[in-house]
């Protein structure tokens, strides 16, 4: 029978001694790949491609946000189950006064601006006003005066235009409805 003798002292030591470097080995690697990971060895291509990568995201951040004011606007660009109150002429005043609530609620917090907007407002609701008439559909005026009024904080006043083109793509294109001239500021 063989009896388990205890180890040497000196057989402990050369498996130490042995097995040492291995170990060494092993960390000394480990460290090496970490501290690749964390090495740039080009600062200014790194901060290029960082530079880069803000644009991108940007760019999405900004076209997730005219996604976004666009679906406000499409949403509230509807002609109301209600019937009209009027004839053309009266929707089309309608229209106007909720265009001036639009621009107003915007504009609250801003005293220079409120007084700005009350000397010029005729301008910008006279031409509105003429253009709903000169169309000659209610079912147009009536979308604008619903979107005025119901339209979202996200939709900031300068997409007033964007508000009017839409209920003319919307509405205005059925047979006997004209298109209004001039330029619009933010395609629909």
């Amino acid at each position: 029978m063989h009896t388990l003798r205890q180890p040497s002292l000196g057989s402990l030591l050369l498996a130490l001694t042995c097995a040492a470097p291995l170990a060494c080995t092993e960390s000394a690697e480990q460290h090496n790949n970490i501290a690749k990971a964390f090495e740039q060895s080009d600062p200014k291509a790194a901060a290029k491609q960082a530079s880069e990568d803000m644009k991108r995201l940007k760019e999405r951040t900004a076209a997730k946000a005219e996604a976004a004011i666009r679906e406000a606007i499409d949403a509230v660009t509807i002609v109301p189950d209600t019937p009209p109150l009027g004839d053309l002429k009266a929707t089309c005043l309608e229209m106007r006064d909720a265009y001036d609530g639009f621009v107003q609620r915007r504009i609250a917090g801003d005293p220079a601006e409120l007084e700005r907007w009350s000397v010029f407002k005729p301008m910008d609701l006279d031409k509105a006003e003429d253009e709903c008439i000169d169309r000659k559909n209610i079912q147009v005026a009536r979308c604008q005066a619903h979107a005025f009024a119901n339209a979202s904080r996200e939709i900031a006043r300068g997409r007033a235009n964007a508000i009017l083109a839409r209920c003319v793509d919307k509405f205005g294109n059925q047979l006997g409805a004209t298109q209004p001239q001039g330029p619009r500021d933010q395609p629909s």
